[in-house]
């Protein structure tokens, strides 16, 4: 799940946003699921990232990375998800990246990422 600047949520249900786009849904929960932003589509603001575990009867772990438009790589997150909260998950997912997207005043994005 991706809460991009202007609000859009991208998601199994809506995989376009406004800035950018998921590749796939995958509910074999082998993964990986890609969120991509084109260099000239990012936003200034928050993007937030989550995951929600939608179905399953035991623990699963989630690993979240993230690679900004730097290249640079920031250390992936690793969520244990103990329960399934089907699409009641959707609105609220455990929280993993807020990555704060600024100008440096020359036109080139800056990027802060606090990690949950």
């Amino acid at each position: 799940h991706v809460f991009e600047p202007n609000g859009s949520h991208v998601y199994y249900i809506n995989k376009h946003g406004e800035d950018g786009e998921l590749d796939i849904d995958d509910t074999n929960g082998n993964g990986p699921e890609n969120y991509v932003v084109p260099c000239d589509s990012v936003q200034e603001g928050e993007y937030r990232v989550g995951v929600n575990y939608f179905s399953g009867n035991h623990v699963e772990e989630a690993v979240l990375s993230l690679i900004l438009g730097t290249g640079q790589s920031v250390s992936p997150v690793v969520k244990q998800l103990p329960t399934a909260k089907r699409s009641s998950g959707n609105a609220n997912p455990d929280p993993a990246f807020t990555i704060t997207v600024t100008d440096d005043g020359n036109g080139i994005a800056e990027f802060a990422v606090e990690r949950h």
